[in-house]
């Protein structure tokens, strides 16, 4: 019994260690591995912005762009040895400038242009009058899986991997920024990394260990490992035949791929002949953006690595002594823990609605009745408080006569919009309100409002405007379908028809009138409180012959902002909507 208490002990510690050693060592590869990525994307950007900024100034000629080019490569380079090209592609007439390192560390030219007859063309030097070691007359940069997506989404970003169009073809993941003159994009920056830098990447940092080591993606690909051969082509799964742990860590897991969620971080072990027992691990690697890619880190180290440590402590008589005596002990301690489990987790409950946690529930089963009583009132008072908060919440965001929106309501809805194009906010306020209110009476004027809110709330039916009663007679409507300024306006006379129809309050049909004030631009998001204050309209000057309402609409311009124009106005566009004596002026920003 001794034996097996031991066995199981050495064999326990041994799993619970090597699950701690892996999971450190595969955290420590995304640490490096985001490192090592960060860098030369960093220095990619840099390179596209330094580029952008001379083109703004003055033009490029075809040396100016090679000297930039070559002298940018070879710093780059120096701080950075796994990065081995660095190129751009220009827009205009599809032409290519870039350099790499050749086996001799030294930096040769790739050029497709005018002076090599529109073919690409990799030479054995610097210049165009080195010898030419590839040609190739259909290359064309703008079609290319490192162009594609900088130039579509106009933002720095990863590319997937890829196979190079040179003599080599080998695979690369590049580091890709468009190069933006005058809002459009000039060209793209790539900076080329080889897998077979990768390789060397994990080689060196599995040399001390053994076992395996290597990156997968999302689809099976292999990205890299720690063995001698590198990945020459994307395949899923390769067999490499010089490494039998990789074979046997690559066959253990391939089965199901990619893993299940659950299963991410726990540990395998397998059993190699001659070379003993090994224990594995996959890890999902978190990169950060604009890195979109799911790629894996997965591990497995030899057992008598992890056992090492545990091997050399072989005092059994102590511990096995040491265990006797304490195990009354541990059972009390065990037993007094259980009793007092729920007061415990009803302490840590307690803590937590005092935090805010009005959800949290004591699920723990109570031995005792007393403790049991005390749960369920805790319980029962959770809910209630729960239920209280989400009733005056709602309170807030609804209001309670038209059962729109609340100012309140309405920013929060808006501050989670994220729209593409600009939109149009308008206030709409009920003239001489308090004149209806005085001689049809509250009631009446209660009924007023509710068929305003139901002319509007019929009028947004199936789009995504969002309405809100702001105040005692004004509303709110967010439109995010009106990106110019015609239908802006048209949304505005929208609006304001709707108040040309009489409104039947008890035996009476009651006529009333509005005004509307207006912003049109980025409206959403946290532009929506100072949209709302711009947006409201106030009655300054009325008189026996004419009644002028006047809305004062302040620009709401940001720098960077684009309207739909593609500049920012500076001062306020008027434009006329005649209803009942009303105008409006509409902001654009």
């Amino acid at each position: 019994m001794i034996i097996l208490t031991i066995n199981n002990h050495y064999r326990t510690s041994s799993q619970f260690v090597g699950k701690l050693l892996l999971d450190d060592y595969s955290q420590g590869i995304g640490l490096d591995l985001r490192q090592y990525l960060q860098h030369p994307f960093n220095a990619n950007v840099f390179v596209a912005d330094r580029l952008a900024a001379r083109l703004k100034t003055t033009p490029m000629s075809d040396n100016d762009l090679r000297d930039y080019l070559f002298s940018s490569h070879t710093s780059l380079y120096q701080a950075m040895p796994y990065m081995q090209v660095l190129s751009v592609g220009v827009d205009a007439n599809g032409d290519y400038f870039g350099y790499r390192k050749n086996q001799a560390d030294q930096s040769v030219l790739m050029e497709r242009s005018d002076a090599t007859q529109g073919a690409l063309r990799i030479f054995d030097g610097r210049t165009l009058s080195a010898n030419i070691v590839y040609q190739d007359s259909h290359y064309d940069p703008r079609v290319r899986p490192w162009y594609i997506p900088a130039f579509n989404r106009e933002q720095p970003r990863w590319t997937d991997i890829y196979l190079d169009a040179d003599e080599i073809g080998e695979v690369s993941l590049s580091a890709i920024a468009p190069v933006l003159v005058r809002g459009n994009v000039w060209g793209v920056v790539a900076s080329d990394i080889k897998l077979t830098a990768f390789n060397r990447f994990l080689s060196k940092r599995q040399q001390k260990l053994g076992g395996a080591l290597f990156i997968v993606d999302g689809e099976g690909r292999m990205i890299a490992h720690s063995g001698k051969d590198s990945p020459s082509n994307i395949l899923q799964f390769p067999s490499i035949t010089n490494n039998v742990v990789l074979n046997h860590t690559i066959k253990e897991i391939s089965t199901n791929w990619p893993p299940e969620p659950e299963k991410l971080g726990k540990s395998f072990h397998f059993n190699i002949t001659e070379q003993g027992q090994f224990y594995g691990t996959v890890k999902k690697i978190t990169l950060p953006p604009p890195f979109q890619h799911e790629w894996y880190v997965v591990v497995a180290l030899p057992d008598q690595l992890l056992l090492e440590s545990l091997l050399s402590q072989q005092k059994i008589s102590i511990y096995l002594v040491i265990a006797m005596s304490v195990i009354g002990l541990i059972i009390v301690y065990l037993i007094i823990r259980q009793l007092t489990r729920p007061l415990r987790d009803t302490a840590e409950a307690a803590a937590k609605l005092a935090s805010g946690n009005l959800t949290y529930r004591i699920n723990t089963p109570a031995s005792l009745r007393e403790i049991a009583i005390l749960k369920e009132a805790f319980n029962n008072m959770s809910g209630k408080m729960q239920e209280s908060f989400n009733a005056l919440r709602q309170q807030i965001r609804q209001d309670n006569l038209t059962q729109l929106y609340t100012r309140e309501g309405l920013v929060e809805q808006a501050s989670g919009l994220r729209y593409h194009s600009p939109n149009t906010l308008v206030i709409l306020g009920v003239n001489s309100f308090r004149d209806i209110n005085d001689s049809l009476g509250q009631e009446g004027g209660d009924t007023l409002l509710c068929v305003i809110a139901q002319r509007l709330t019929d009028l947004a039916d199936g789009s995504n405007m969002l309405i809100a009663r702001v105040r005692g007679d004004e509303f709110a409507v967010l439109s995010p379908h009106t990106t110019n300024r015609t239908q802006s306006e048209a949304l505005v006379n929208q609006l304001l028809s709707l108040f040309n129809r009489p409104v039947t309050i008890g035996n009476d049909d009651v006529l009333v009138d509005a005004c509307a004030g207006v912003v049109f631009g980025y409206t959403y998001g946290d532009a929506i409180h100072e949209s709302l204050q711009h947006a409201g309209w106030r009655s300054v000057k009325q008189n026996a012959v004419m009644r002028r309402c006047m809305s004062i609409l302040k620009p709401v311009c940001k720098r960077g902002f684009k309207s739909s124009l593609g500049y920012c106005l500076s001062s306020i566009m008027p434009f006329s909507i005649t209803n009942s004596s009303c105008s409006t002026s509409l902001s654009y920003a």
